[in-house]
């Protein structure tokens, strides 16, 4: 009997181990993607901002909407971003 006991004891310690490493797992996974939705979200940015940059330098804007549609850009960009933006 007292093997017996030993042995559900045992089972009992593995299964939380087993428990804890699934728990981990998926930590783990969840923060995988939590930065990888970041990195396309931040991605979608910085193509917005490209493609309304490009956009408001067309002949077809006025100096003033260029003036207004880039301080616009410069609103949303993160402090210390100004002028890193590739365009």
């Amino acid at each position: 009997e007292e093997e017996k006991e030993e042995e559900k004891e045992e089972e009992k310690e593995e299964e939380k181990e087993e428990e804890k490493e699934e728990e981990e797992e998926e930590r783990k996974e969840k923060e995988e993607e939590e930065e990888e939705e970041k990195e396309e979200e931040e991605e979608e940015r910085k193509l917005g901002i490209e493609v309304t940059f490009i956009y408001i330098c067309s002949p077809n804007f006025s100096i003033s909407s260029r003036t207004r549609a880039l301080s616009e850009i410069s609103s949303v960009l993160p402090a210390g971003e100004h002028g890193k933006e590739s365009f």
